[in-house]
C-alpha cells in the first residue's frame, strides 16, 4: 500500500461523516476521536504511529539517547510548512512547551521531561529541558530514564506549529501554515476540506487529494443507504447492531477502535460516596457484556485495554449493603445519541440499581453537547467513551492525574498522583505494569467511574470508492489518510 509520491488526481475525493458540529483544530486542546482525527492529518509530529500502533520517524533525520538515557538529541530532516517556512528546532520546542502552558492533557505524561516540575511552580518556559540547540537539532533531559518518550512524540496532540514563541498568537484556519502533508483549504458551515500539499512517506498509490470532513448533528444511516446523501466515498461510523449499510455491496464494514472503552462517571458533588460504592459494586461486566451478545465487545475491570499489559484481569470489588437513603433521589444519566446498544444500557441500569428511593432517568444529547457536559463536570451520572492516545498503559493512567484539566473523572489523590509519576520512571516493565494495576484499584476506590466494557463498538463502512484500507485496531484519529488508497475514475 505504501507509494513514494503524491499522485493523486482531483476527482479522489474523500468525504468524511462525523456526527458532531464542533471540531477543534489546536492539537494541544483537543479531548474528543473527530478532533484528533481531523488533527492527525494537519501537523508533522517527531515521530508518528501507523494505525497499527507502531511507531516510526516524522520530522527526524536521526535521533540518538545519552549513556545514562536521560538526554535525547533529535536531528530534524528538511521539511517546511505549507507556506515555505522551513520547519526549526525552536518550532518543535516551543509546540511542546506549548503543551505545559496550556495545561493540555498530554503535559501530565510529559511530565517526565526535566523541569516540569519547576515549571508548575514558575510558569517559566526556560525551566522545561526541551531546547533548540540550532536550526536542525533539538535536545530533551528527562528527570530519569524512561522508556516511553518516544512513545509521547508520536501523538496528534504534540503536533509542530509555527510558533517563533510559545505565546503567539495562531488563528486554526485556512490561512495557517501546517506541517503535515494536509492543510486546510476552507472552512465552511458544516465542512472542513483539506487539501493534499506535500508527499508523505506513508502515501499509498492513489491517496485522497481532497478530503472533506463533514459535520453533522446526527449522521442518518438511511439517508445513506436510500442514496439521499450521494456522495458514497462518505465515510462512516454506524453504531447499530444491523446497518442498513450491512449489505449494500457497494460498501464494506472495516472493525476498528478494539481499545475503546464505556465507562461510567458519577459525580461526587452530587453522589455521596456511600451510594457510589454500592452503584459499582452493582454492575457485573461479565453480565453486562453477555447481554450484548457481541464478539467484538469484551469485560473492562479495570481502565487499561486488555489488550495491553497492565489491565486488571478481574473484578475488584464485591458487594457492598444497599445504602440508606433519607429522601428520594432523582438520578439522571446523560448520553451521547451515538451510544451503541442504548437499550441494553439503560435496561441494565435500571434493573442493577433499583432501589426504593431511587429514580433512574436518562438524558439523551447531541454528540457536542454530551461531550460540552462531561468535560464541564456538571451532570449527575454520565456514560462516558474513550479510546487510548498510544499504546501504552502510561498514556491511560494519566488520565486521573489531579493537576490536569482533561481529568473529568473527579479523581484528585496525592498518592495516585505519586504512583503515576513513579510509573513514568520505571524502566522495568513488569514493575510499571505492577504500578499501572495499582493505579486503577486505587482509581475504583474513589467509586466516580465505573469500567464497563472493551471492544470495536463501531464498525467503520467505507465505500467501493476506497479500495483498501489499512487495519486500524486503536482508531481512525490514528489513521494517516494518505494510507487509504482511493479506487479513482
Amino acid at each position: 500500500m505504501i507509494g513514494n509520491s503524491s499522485n493523486a488526481i482531483a476527482d479522489d475525493v474523500l468525504n468524511i461523516a462525523f456526527p458532531t458540529k464542533q471540531i477543534q483544530l489546536d492539537p494541544q486542546k483537543m479531548e474528543d476521536m473527530y478532533s484528533m482525527t481531523v488533527v492527525n492529518q494537519l501537523y508533522a509530529k517527531l515521530f508518528k504511529y501507523t494505525p497499527d500502533g507502531q511507531i516510526r520517524t516524522d520530522l527526524i533525520e536521526r535521533w540518538e539517547v545519552s549513556k545514562d538515557k536521560k538526554t535525547y538529541i533529535f536531528t530534524l530532516k528538511k521539511a517546511t510548512f505549507s507556506d515555505g517556512t522551513p520547519i526549526t528546532a525552536e518550532h518543535v520546542a516551543n509546540s511542546i512547551k506549548r503543551v505545559f502552558v496550556l495545561k493540555s492533557s498530554l503535559s501530565s505524561d510529559l511530565s517526565i521531561i526535566e523541569g516540569a516540575s519547576k515549571f508548575l511552580k514558575t510558569n517559566n518556559v526556560d525551566d522545561l529541558m526541551v531546547i533548540s540547540e540550532n536550526k536542525n537539532t533539538l535536545k530533551i533531559e528527562t528527570m530519569k530514564p524512561t522508556s516511553l518518550l518516544v512513545y509521547l512524540l508520536a501523538v496528534p496532540d504534540i503536533g509542530v506549529l509555527k510558533l517563533n514563541k510559545v505565546d503567539s498568537e495562531l488563528t486554526f484556519d485556512e490561512k495557517m501554515a501546517f506541517s503535515g502533508p494536509y492543510k486546510i483549504k476552507s472552512i465552511s458551515k458544516g465542512v472542513i476540506k483539506l487539501l493534499k500539499w506535500r508527499a508523505s512517506d506513508l502515501d499509498s498509490s492513489n491517496p485522497a487529494n481532497t478530503v472533506n470532513f463533514n459535520l453533522f448533528k446526527k449522521v442518518d444511516t438511511k439517508q445513506v443507504a436510500s442514496g439521499k446523501i450521494t456522495d458514497t466515498s462518505n465515510f462512516m461510523t454506524m453504531d447499530e447492531k444491523d446497518s442498513p449499510l450491512a449489505n449494500n455491496p457497494n460498501w464494506k464494514a472495516v472493525a476498528s477502535e478494539a481499545a475503546n472503552e464505556r465507562f461510567i462517571i458519577i459525580n461526587p458533588k452530587m453522589i455521596p460516596l456511600e451510594l457510589r460504592k454500592w452503584m459499582l459494586s452493582r454492575i457485573n461486566v461479565d453480565d453486562f457484556v453477555s447481554r450484548l451478545n457481541d464478539k467484538s465487545i469484551v469485560p473492562a475491570y479495570g481502565f487499561i485495554p486488555n489488550c495491553l499489559p497492565g489491565h486488571l484481569k478481574g473484578r475488584q470489588h464485591t458487594n457492598v449493603k444497599r445504602p440508606d437513603i433519607t429522601k428520594r433521589l432523582s438520578i439522571k444519566i446523560t448520553y451521547g445519541e451515538n451510544l451503541p446498544y442504548p437499550e441494553v444500557f439503560k435496561s441494565y441500569l435500571i434493573q442493577v440499581w433499583s432501589h426504593p428511593k431511587l429514580k433512574i432517568e436518562f438524558e439523551e444529547l447531541p454528540v457536542s453537547k454530551y461531550l460540552e457536559k462531561m468535560f464541564n463536570k456538571k451532570e449527575q451520572v454520565v456514560i462516558g467513551a474513550r479510546g487510548i492516545d498510544y499504546p501504552e498503559g502510561y498514556s491511560v493512567v494519566t488520565y486521573f492525574r489531579s493537576d490536569v484539566e482533561s481529568n473529568y473523572f473527579f479523581i484528585n489523590s496525592k498518592k495516585i498522583d505519586e504512583l503515576i509519576d513513579s510509573s513514568g520512571q520505571e524502566l522495568n516493565n513488569e514493575k510499571r505494569y505492577a504500578i499501572y494495576e495499582e493505579i486503577q484499584k486505587n482509581v475504583l476506590k474513589e467509586a466516580t467511574v465505573i469500567p464497563i466494557a472493551f471492544g470495536s463498538w463501531k464498525k467503520y463502512y467505507w465505500s467501493n470508492r476506497v479500495k483498501k484500507v489499512p487495519p486500524h485496531p486503536i482508531g481512525i484519529h490514528f489513521m494517516p489518510l494518505e494510507m487509504l488508497v482511493m479506487a479513482g475514475k
